[in-house]
């Protein structure tokens, strides 16, 4: 996946993969490259007052940025050389810092804006999941769910729909459009635990 370019000053440039993005309690990840430096190794400084700490990647010049603090922060990398001690500027760029957006919830293979085919779904799982609109990578896991279809309720851990659910929705007659409330509580790569709602429309049978 390629990233952006987020800053381009006389010295340096940065890119990262969400631009001028970054996430509370996410590696949000940065690529250094360098004008004007070519052949020499680089000795690198960083200075930012909002985030918590900036560590090294597997890749070098790689760094993955932390920070807590909701807003905007400014990035500033400084370098020197063995030939050229004296720390030089050579990026600065800010950043808006947010909450990584909740999922949507999807219903095997299917989101809410899509009816659902009974017949044609083959996961009889949950998922959270962003819908293509929302170009983010994230992956969640569902810990638990809740399902209302008129007045049953189904309840379950995990992902995996129940015996009870999978019998109601594939072993019975539905010969009428019907409509499943679905919620989840999911956990996400931030460390916050998220609920999610939604409600889906089944074809009928």
């Amino acid at each position: 996946m390629s990233f952006p370019l987020v800053a381009q000053d006389k010295g340096g440039v940065i890119a990262t993969l969400y631009g001028n993005r970054f996430f509370i309690n996410l590696p949000n990840k940065i690529e250094l490259g360098f004008q004007g430096f070519c052949g020499n190794e680089k000795e690198l400084t960083f200075i930012c007052e909002k985030c918590d700490s900036i560590v090294n990647g597997s890749d070098k010049y790689t760094y993955f940025v932390y920070t807590r603090k909701i807003g905007s922060l400014k990035l500033e990398v400084y370098a020197n050389t063995e030939e050229d001690t004296t720390d030089v500027l050579i990026s600065q760029s800010w950043y808006n810092v947010d909450t990584l957006p909740s999922p949507s919830v999807k219903f095997g293979s299917y989101f809410s804006s899509q009816q659902i085919n009974l017949e044609n779904n083959s996961h009889k799982r949950f998922f959270a999941k962003y819908p293509p609109s929302i170009d983010l990578e994230a992956t969640f896991s569902v810990d638990s769910w809740m399902v209302q279809i008129n007045d049953k309720v189904f309840k379950g851990k995990g992902s995996n729909f129940s015996e009870e659910l999978n019998q109601f929705l594939f072993e019975e007659n539905h010969s009428d459009k019907f409509k499943i409330e679905v919620c989840l509580t999911v956990n996400s790569p931030d460390q916050i635990q998220r609920e999610i709602c939604d409600v889906f429309r089944v074809k009928p049978n």
